[in-house]
C-alpha cells in the first residue's frame, strides 16, 4: 500500500492517481478484515464472544447497520464492560433510541479505552463514547 501511494505521488494521471487511490483503501480494507479475522479467533470453540453477540444484534435490524470493529473486543474488556457496551448497544440503536435507524456503527478498542461511534442517518452528529478497557489486558 506504501509502495502505491509512493508511485500516485510521482505520476500527473489524474487518472492513474485515482485508480492507486481506490487500490490503496481496498488494500487497507482487506487488511482490517484480517485483523478481525485474527481477533475473532481469539474465541474459543463453543464460547459466544462479545463480537457474535454484536453481530446477531445489528444483524436482526432492518435496515442492518454496517458494523466494524477494530482491537481486541472480546478480550479487552472486563465482563462488566461487556454487559454495559451490549446494553448500551441495544438501548441506542433500538426503536426509541436516539441511533435508531443507524447507518454504521465503529466498535475500538485501542489503549485505555473502548471508542464506540453510531454514525446515523437521521441527525447531523454521531453517537459516540467511551467504555474504559482492563487495565490488565
Amino acid at each position: 500500500g506504501l509502495t502505491l501511494q509512493s508511485a500516485a505521488s510521482q505520476t500527473a494521471e489524474r487518472e492513474v492517481r485515482t485508480k492507486i487511490g481506490t487500490t490503496v483503501t481496498e488494500l487497507d480494507q482487506t487488511v482490517r478484515m484480517l485483523r478481525d479475522a485474527i481477533f475473532g479467533l481469539e474465541q474459543r470453540p463453543g464460547e459466544r464472544g462479545l463480537r457474535q453477540q454484536i453481530m446477531d444484534l445489528v444483524g436482526g435490524l432492518s435496515p442492518a447497520p454496517g458494523i466494524s470493529f477494530s482491537g481486541p473486543v472480546d478480550t479487552a474488556l472486563t465482563a462488566t464492560a461487556q454487559e454495559e457496551l451490549f446494553s448500551r448497544l441495544t438501548a441506542a440503536l433500538g426503536p426509541d433510541g436516539r441511533a435508531a435507524g443507524a447507518s454504521q456503527v465503529s466498535i475500538a478498542v485501542d489503549g485505555a479505552d473502548c471508542q464506540v461511534v453510531i454514525d446515523t442517518s437521521t441527525g447531523p452528529d454521531p453517537v459516540v463514547w467511551s467504555i474504559p478497557v482492563d487495565p490488565g489486558s
